[in-house]
């Protein structure tokens, strides 16, 4: 099942890639982080307190109160959810960069690096540890760093070089972030706790940033995409939330 939430959240990426290439003819980068985000703590804030009523509706007694404190957004793990939010929000504005300037295949390829990154930290790790690495692995990441060049050369241009670099950034924050995701699904957090942290802590970025740039004038087609891009990514991070925290 890991692995089919990981194809489900890529191809809810894509489509969240798409549609902040056609956004940001109409928003700056920290708009969009900001509206991206909004989105997903408005549904998530009212999902909890939704399913909060509705289970106190329904049952009583010592079941209501561990039942309302599935769906409380109180967690004893505030310090890596903080950790994973920052650095998840810097790869997204990194993310959301690379892709208004590079082709869109180009951006997802430097974004899924990521997973390189984990895999070559797990080899740097037991090297620290003097533990045997495994060389399927090592050959593996070897082999995906080298596709990640020969698709970078032809792809963009010297003056681009910049979003191409925001682009690895964003892999090498995201790769971070997919670590501490990990340990919060080891520790039981629910998926939806986690990303609505990880939404408020781009919503408050995000409006500071946009605060900072300036504020568009909105116009239907934007608002269209802006919707594209919020829910197209709260359902893409849920289940990504979903198969890190059950790797």
């Amino acid at each position: 099942m890991r692995a089919l939430w990981m194809v489900v959240a890529g191809l809810l990426f894509s489509v969240m890639g798409a549609c902040v290439k056609w956004a940001s003819q109409y928003y700056g980068i920290a708009e969009i982080v900001f509206y991206r985000s909004l989105i997903g703590v408005v549904i998530l804030y009212a999902f909890a307190l939704w399913r909060r009523t509705a289970t106190r509706a329904v049952t009583s007694s010592k079941a209501t109160t561990l039942r309302v404190h599935a769906f409380s957004l109180a967690t004893p793990h505030a310090g890596m959810h903080f950790r994973r939010s920052v650095n998840g929000t810097i790869a997204l504005a990194l993310w959301f960069y690379a892709t208004t300037l590079l082709p869109l295949g180009t951006a997802m390829t430097l974004n899924y690096a990521s997973s390189l990154y984990l895999a070559a930290a797990v080899i740097g790790i037991a090297i620290h540890q003097r533990r045997q690495v495994d060389s399927k692995l090592a050959a593996a990441v070897l082999i995906g760093f080298v596709g990640v060049l020969l698709v970078l050369q032809p792809s963009f241009t010297r003056d681009q070089g910049s979003a191409a670099l925001a682009g690895l950034l964003s892999g090498v924050f995201a790769a971070v972030a997919y670590w501490h995701l990990r340990d919060l699904g080891r520790l039981g957090e629910p998926e939806w706790r986690t990303v609505f942290y990880f939404s408020l802590t781009g919503s408050l970025l995000g409006l500071a940033g946009s605060l900072i740039t300036g504020l568009s004038t909105h116009t239907p087609e934007g608002v269209l995409l802006l919707a594209g891009v919020g829910l197209s990514a709260l359902l893409a991070q849920l289940a990504m939330t979903r198969a890190y925290g059950s790797g």
